[in-house]
């Protein structure tokens, strides 16, 4: 359940920044232009990343148990979509 509600947190966060960004013209709004434009692919996949991870977090709540293979599954999942992330920042 933590696991979900700091995707849902995550996911959120990153939708209220690009809205914003994307209303401002600034350096942050040309930088975000470039994120979805010509590194689009990475910032596209690091958000498809955390929608997975969302649904199969979900399912494992929804389900009875939730065992160490899945928490892997969650933790590499994450991972990934934050190192995605930072080199998108940097």
């Amino acid at each position: 359940m933590l696991v979900l509600l700091g995707v849902v947190l995550e996911a959120v966060a990153l939708f209220a920044h690009a809205r914003s960004l994307t209303r401002k013209s600034s350096e942050g709004a040309a930088s975000h232009y470039l994120q979805t434009t010509k590194y689009g692919y990475a910032y596209w996949l690091q958000n498809a990343l955390l929608v997975l991870t969302f649904s199969i977090s979900a399912a494992a709540v929804m389900s009875a148990g939730v065992d160490l293979v899945v928490l892997g599954l969650l933790f590499s999942l994450l991972l990934v979509s934050n190192i995605i992330g930072r080199a998108l920042f940097y």
